[in-house]
């Protein structure tokens, strides 16, 4: 996940070099998204019928080629292909590599693989930006070095996993098959679901046009500086995600809480329409990852509670794929948008939008709460379960 986000910060330095539109610069962040979703949903069935270890052998190799990819990029097409490899590495490891985790482990501690998991992947969010824009800015705005150096802790991972045993003891027969949600909870999935796919489309803003254009927002020019607002967005998610697992709050609080917060993040970007202050945009990225962390976490605790046992996992696995579309189809509206309005428009118009969206999504989150008993966030949820 490390390197998943490395190229963040850089799609400044790529905008400079290659004049790239806000357009292209969403389809960039967009087709990472669209790579995972279908890889994501295969891929835990093909590790039960072939095992992990080469399923994950195949992530980190896919990783590996797109990390070379992007340090010998030379234009807009090469770099959309090593994206595009990044994001079937992501799909290939997610939940895979949990499963394979909780099946060494000693006492095959489901919670402890899953929080552990989470809490790597979470951690290697945040770092990646701000890793990419020090080893960028030390080697004088390099747009290669920081692969370059990850590619030194890739290789030898490959070579350790390629050494291990296979886990998996048992293997399945059966044919693939797409996942469906079950027709009687189809009216709370896909209040989970809208809810994440609009604080991820919140968050998407401090993962693409913020920081690439951070100079049109703040009058500040700096790749240090886009690094740490994607770090504090994606960190300030991680510290939440991790308090609310000590706690036990009901559903709709944690949810709320989240909403709230976006709405703070948001009623804060709309005052850089007169003050363009980074500061006040700081102060946004952490509202957009306290927002994102409890409403994220509070709609896949419902999704966990109301998903039938036998096909739980099929389901939390299509409320994955879902959530990674808030972070690819608004976003590919707010490009086109901006070509066709200009940047700040389209964002003010996207940013009115996701408010009025999120207004809305309360009123239903308080109906369901009224109509239902209240759900509590235990140790055990599959908030942690990636």
């Amino acid at each position: 996940m490390l390197g998943a986000n490395i190229p963040i910060p850089l799609f400044s330095l790529y905008e400079q070099k290659w004049e790239l539109s806000p357009g292209m610069i969403t389809l960039i962040f967009a087709v990472y998204a669209f790579a995972i979703i279908p890889t994501s949903l295969i891929a835990g069935q093909l590790s039960d019928r072939i095992g992990r270890k080469w399923i994950l052998v195949l992530g980190l190799s896919m990783s590996i080629l797109g990390t070379v990819s992007f340090a010998l990029a030379d234009g807009t097409i090469s770099i959309l292909l090593s994206r595009v490899l990044q994001g079937l590495s992501v799909g290939l490891f997610n939940g895979v590599a949990v499963a394979a985790m909780t099946e060494i482990h000693p006492s095959q501690d489901k919670t402890f693989c899953a929080f552990v998991s989470s809490i790597a992947m979470s951690v290697g969010n945040a770092l990646g930006p701000i890793f990419s824009a020090s080893i960028a800015k030390s080697f004088m705005d390099s747009i290669s070095m920081p692969y370059v150096i990850l590619l030194i802790f890739l290789l030898p991972c490959l070579f350790v996993l390629v050494t291990i045993d296979e886990t998996l003891k048992e293997k399945r027969k059966e044919k693939l098959y797409l996942p469906r949600v079950p027709t009687e909870i189809r009216s709370s999935f896909y209040l989970a679901s809208c809810t994440s796919i609009l604080v991820w489309a919140v968050i998407g803003l401090f993962l693409t046009v913020l920081p690439t254009y951070l100079f049109t927002f703040t009058g500040t020019k700096s790749i240090i500086v886009s690094g740490l607002i994607v770090f504090l967005a994606l960190g300030s998610s991680t510290v939440v995600q991790v308090i609310l697992r000590k706690l036990s709050f009901s559903t709709f609080i944690v949810t709320l809480v989240g909403i709230v917060s976006a709405l703070f993040c948001l009623t804060g970007l709309v005052l850089l329409n007169w003050f363009a202050s980074l500061p006040l945009l700081l102060l946004c990225a952490v509202f957009a990852g306290m927002g994102h962390g409890p409403a994220f976490v509070g709609s896949l605790s419902l999704v966990n509670e109301i998903a039938p046992k036998e096909v739980r996992g099929n389901v939390i696995s299509i409320f994955y794929a879902i959530s990674y579309l808030g972070v690819s189809i608004p976003l590919l509206g707010l490009g086109w948008g901006a070509q066709w309005l200009g940047l700040w428009p389209a964002v003010n118009l996207f940013m009115s939008l996701v408010i009025f969206l999120l207004l809305v999504i309360i009123r239903y989150w308080m109906n369901y709460n009224q109509m239902t008993k209240p759900l509590t966030i235990m140790n055990n949820s599959a908030q942690f379960k990636k």
